[in-house]
């Protein structure tokens, strides 16, 4: 806060200011610069309101550190707005001043609060401004403090009279600008007036007619060359300057004038002084008669028109130019008509367009050369409207004659002249739009189809089967759809790269269109999924003909290039009326039955049924329960440890989700965590896992419990959120935590479909120390090139593989392949689903470095996690695993 003195100085300098200004904007940079510079303060601007509702800041001054005003400034005075909410804006709404006493914490100072808490301030003032007494505010002024104690009522007080100063100031700058802009106004009006008499450019002449007399101008003199001692004041002086030829002309229009009491206006040329003639254009009236209606006096002016009779010879070469530029015009076809609507201009783009030489066109009707029979009659009473009361014809598209017969669509423009007689004539300017057309159904055809297969896209699929299913319902007919989806195809994509996998998708629709009907329907759906629609479905028979044959094509081996590549295809069949009666409907439940079809072993295809529809509806609802889940925190988080197989410690814990339904009781994962991968609520869900397990672990540490890290799951949507890892560090430090803390586990779909963005996020998170497991391994795309590619730490076998593996060879070879191939490469390698002494046996035996399941402990809620921690090593407990304990 200010002290008195610091106020005292602050309004006689505010006073100088206001005393001393001349110009309005010198003023308030100068006041700006004053606040500013005041004890306590640090910035100050004057903004003025625009058109588009925003404030414009015309002038400030900034002292802050970091200064405030600096990168984009938003202010609006739109009330829905939230930039309308500072005080800036609502001075100006609510027409009164505003003080924010704590800008830091003030909700409506929202949008600025961060620039505010990192320049210090601690008050903001602002005061409306007005253009006129009695006006709405135009503009308004903001006073920033730094000040401890921000800005007290007394200095809110004074800073509002000085605002009121201010503006008292502003009116008597504007109104002394508006005085002097109005006299200036005046002066330039005036001298106009003088200009446009002394720009006339007229020279007069008084002629008295009985006596020959004749009076002049200076400027008539001028125009000529003479002086004064060179005229005789006679009308034969004038009559003999006349151009010989010209004169003739010249005395019968004012013969006739007199004749017929009417004004004369002519054009001839008189010779100059120095030998060349002038171009006159001469106008004149009998100004007094006699009282026998003889003529007395005639007065009449000349001006010099040298200038514009070159225009009009200019005009006349230009007329003939443009006639033969419309003649040799390429693309532009020009044709031109008389009153009876017959031919009198005929180009050659004309002749190219419509075929008819220009002999064969020439005085022949427009509406028997090139306008359609059925459209001749409304034509030519257009025309004739247009000729005869001035009602033009819009320009537009018309569908036109050529002589052979055929059509041809222009896009016509036209345009009515008069000759210097006052005759009509139509001109027509057509523009073939043969190749616009033909883009325009490329373009088309672009929109409607896959650029790359050249199949129907999903906007023409569901233009197509909703006219199919239309069809259907007043036939009584079947239709059936068949939801494609390419098995292997990422893996082969993200392996050989994008060229091998577009033309993988070439082979692929090609074999597909080779088996079909003709009347059945295939349109690429996205990414490496189709749809086929098949009408006048009568048999289920039929259509698992078909789908199984779409199974067998796509078996078959596609040779791209010098490469051999498989794949399989995972069909879903939905069908009309049965399951469904609109498209969304039917495409959904094609989904779910193609979806089922993979869960069954891929490379097959499954017909929608109740079952299918149940589990939709399971679905659905754990969809619309799990946000309020979240809310209602019905979801808490359980712990497995992972046990070192050779000393039996505790190296590492996976936490895993479970929802505690209110009406079904402990939902698990595998049930609902597909479900929030569809929808935005995996993201939510994530968010809450990591808040909750960085909780629980910091609470791990302060009840001394041994230190090892806690392994998360997340989702490949959470690594397409390119701030999910900040976030992630933002919380560990929360909790005093470091990545070593709190490792994740992905999938190896998760590294398939992320790519190089995904690839960067994981190195970044290494490098912060962080572990990173990937979950699940042998069951997706495994692949060596992944394991070299990402920073993986850990590798965890999947648990189909141990559970089998003691009985089935196969199965215990390929376990001892992994971790031989993760050794190799530096990870550590961990057997999930150990239940069984034979499975722990088979792990050590394979040379697995930890080990996790039920054999050593159930997954269980923190109190019961720290207290089976405190005392390790971890013994088997007996259980059995009845259910996939998926994070």
């Amino acid at each position: 806060m200010s002290s008195t003195v610091e106020l005292l100085d602050l309004v006689t300098d505010v006073g100088q200011l206001l005393i001393r200004s001349t110009r309005l904007g010198e003023l308030l940079q100068a006041l700006c610069e004053r606040l500013a510079e005041h004890p306590g303060y640090c910035a100050a601007w004057v903004g003025f309101t625009e058109k588009d509702a925003s404030v414009r800041v015309s002038h400030f001054s900034d002292h802050c550190d970091p200064p405030y005003l600096k990168g984009a400034f938003i202010v609006s005075t739109d009330p829905g707005d939230p930039h309308s909410r500072g005080p800036a804006g609502r001075s100006i709404i609510e027409d009164r001043p505003i003080l924010i006493h704590e800008p830091a914490t003030d909700p409506d100072f929202l949008p600025w609060r961060d620039r505010a808490r990192e320049s210090g301030i601690t008050a903001v003032a602002a005061f409306p401004l007005h253009s006129r007494e009695g006006d709405p505010p135009n503009g308004c002024l903001l006073v920033y403090s730094i000040a401890p104690g921000g800005i007290s009522d007394e200095e809110f007080s004074l800073l509002g009279k000085l605002a009121e100063s201010v503006e008292w100031a502003v009116h008597m700058l504007q109104e002394r600008d508006r005085r002097k802009a109005a006299q200036h106004a005046l002066q330039i009006s005036e001298e106009r007036l003088q200009h446009v008499i002394a720009g006339a450019d007229l020279g007069f002449w008084d002629w008295q007619y009985q006596t020959g007399h004749h009076e002049v101008s200076d400027r008539w003199l001028e125009i000529l060359g003479l002086e004064r001692s060179d005229l005789r004041n006679d009308v034969t002086d004038w009559s003999e300057r006349v151009h010989p030829d010209d004169f003739p002309q010249v005395e019968k229009v004012v013969q006739q004038a007199i004749e017929h009491r009417r004004p004369y206006r002519a054009e001839f040329r008189m010779r100059h002084k120095r030998g060349h003639w002038v171009w006159i254009e001469g106008s004149g009236y009998v100004a007094e008669w006699d009282s026998e209606g003889n003529p007395v006096r005639l007065c009449g002016t000349h001006q010099e028109i040298d200038q514009r009779k070159l225009a009009q010879a200019l005009l006349l070469e230009n007329e003939k130019r443009f006639r033969e530029l419309l003649e040799n015009l390429p693309n532009i076809a020009v044709q031109g008509y008389d009153r009876h609507h017959r031919v009198i201009f005929w180009n050659s783009a004309s002749e190219k367009l419509f075929g008819y030489s220009t002999l064969e066109a020439m005085g022949r009707r427009l509406e028997e050369l090139i306008i359609p029979p059925a459209e001749r009659e409304e034509v030519s009473r257009r025309i004739d409207r247009w000729i005869e009361g001035g009602q033009s014809i819009a320009p537009g598209e018309l569908r036109l004659l050529r002589k052979d017969g055929s059509t041809v669509h222009v896009f016509s423009s036209r345009a009515l002249l008069r000759r210097d007689d006052g005759e009509p004539e139509l001109f027509c300017i057509d523009m073939d739009l043969t190749p616009q057309r033909e883009a325009m159904a490329e373009l088309q055809h672009l929109a409607t189809h896959d650029a790359l297969t050249h199949l129907p896209n999903r906007n023409l699929l569901q233009r197509h089967l909703t006219e199919r299913l239309q069809e259907a319902a007043r036939q009584g007919a079947g239709v059936a759809l068949l939801f494609i989806d390419l098995d292997n195809f990422k893996f082969i994509n993200d392996s050989y790269g994008h060229d091998y996998g577009d033309r993988l998708l070439e082979a692929v629709t090609e074999r597909f269109n080779s088996t079909l009907r003709q009347y059945d329907f295939l349109a690429r759906f996205g990414g490496d999924e189709f749809v086929l629609v098949m009408s006048g479905v009568r048999t289920i028979e039929e259509v698992a003909v078909v789908a199984e044959k779409l199974c067998e094509l796509s078996r078959r081996p596609f040779h791209i290039g010098n490469l051999e590549l498989h794949i399989s295809a995972s069909i879903g069949v939905s069908l009309f009326p049965d399951n469904g009666a609109n498209p969304s409907v039917l495409l959904k439940h094609a989904d779910a039955a193609m979806y089922r079809a993979k869960e069954t072993g891929r490379n097959h295809y499954f017909f929608f049924n109740q079952e299918l529809n149940r589990k939709i509806q399971w679905q659905m609802m754990l969809a619309s329960g799990m946000r309020q889940a979240l809310q209602n925190e019905e979801t808490f988080m359980v712990y497995q440890p992972q046990i070192d197989l050779h000393t039996g410690e505790v190296r590492s814990v996976e936490a895993m989700v479970r929802w505690r339904h209110p009406a079904h009781g402990v939902i698990l994962p595998g049930e609902f965590i597909p479900v929030a991968e569809r929808s935005d609520l995996i993201n939510q869900l994530s968010e809450w896992v990591l808040e909750q397990v960085c909780r629980e672990k910091a609470f791990c540490k302060r009840s001394g419990v041994r230190g090892f890290p806690v392994y998360i799951n997340l989702s490949g949507r959470d690594f397409r959120d390119a701030a999910f890892l900040d976030r992630y560090f933002v919380t560990l430090e929360r909790y005093g935590l470091t990545p070593a803390d709190v490792g994740i586990e992905l999938t190896e779909n998760v590294l398939i479909e992320g790519g190089e963005e995904t690839e960067r996020l994981l190195e970044r998170l290494r490098l912060a120390g962080g572990s990173i497991a990937l979950d699940d391994f042998g069951t997706g795309y495994s692949s060596l090139s992944y394991l070299k590619r990402f920073p993986v730490d850990t590798l965890k076998i999947d648990r189909s593989f141990i559970r089998d593996a003691p009985e089935d060879r196969d199965d215990a070879n390929i376990v001892r392949a992994i971790v031989a191939m993760a050794h190799t490469l530096g990870i550590q390698v961990v057997a999930e689903g150990v239940e069984s002494s034979a499975h722990h046996r088979l792990a050590v035996e394979a040379g697995c470095d930890l080990g996790q399941g039920f054999l050593f402990q159930a997954p269980v809620p923190l109190a019961e996690m720290i207290e089976n921690c405190r005392s390790t090593p971890c013994s088997g407990t007996g259980m059995t695993e009845s259910d996939d304990p998926s994070p």
